[in-house]
């Protein structure tokens, strides 16, 4: 989750779809599985794990604080300078695909209505390049000592971000 007050204008050029937005979630994953309506079924999800697939990313837009929009997750606050957040925000910018004229596509609404969206990307998802070693790459540009390849799992993720950051929440 970034907040708003921390990206420069022009740094990130959603921004403008969510106006109101004071936090931003970001997401990736297979296309495919990640906009499916219902439980995407073991065939979209052998097919997503096992054969490099299209990908989405996906952006949630909300004003309150992560603790309060997610009460139920674990959210650890890791520093990053601003160098970090430039190199994590270009990241995410070159993570987006884009039409012929440079702008974003976007897909649609997100899991959470209004107040997100998906976009197309650029990479292909696959078993060991997937939503958490996504994750563990945007860290580490960020300056999070990260082993994407130690990051299969949210479990293994979360470790690694346990080591650069400080749990402010954890589930009850």
């Amino acid at each position: 989750v970034i907040a708003r007050a921390d990206i420069a204008p022009g740094r990130w050029d959603v921004l403008e779809d969510f106006p109101d937005a004071r936090y931003f979630e970001v997401g990736w994953g297979d296309a495919e599985y990640y906009q499916a309506d219902d439980d995407p079924g073991l065939g979209t999800t052998l097919k997503a794990g096992l054969w490099p697939t299209e990908s989405v990313l996906h952006v949630a837009a909300f004003r309150d604080p992560p603790t309060e929009a997610f009460p139920q997750r674990t959210v650890i606050r890791i520093p990053v300078s601003e160098d970090g957040l430039d190199a994590l925000l270009a990241f995410i910018r070159d993570e987006h695909a884009r039409d012929e004229a440079g702008r974003v596509i976007p897909l649609g609404p997100g899991l959470y209505g209004d107040g997100s969206r998906f976009y197309a990307a650029t990479r292909r998802y696959h078993v060991l390049q997937n939503c958490n070693t996504w994750a563990a790459q945007g860290l580490g540009e960020a300056g999070c000592a990260m082993a994407p390849a130690r990051a299969l799992t949210v479990r293994w993720l979360l470790a690694q971000a346990r080591e650069c950051g400080v749990v402010i929440q954890e589930p009850k």
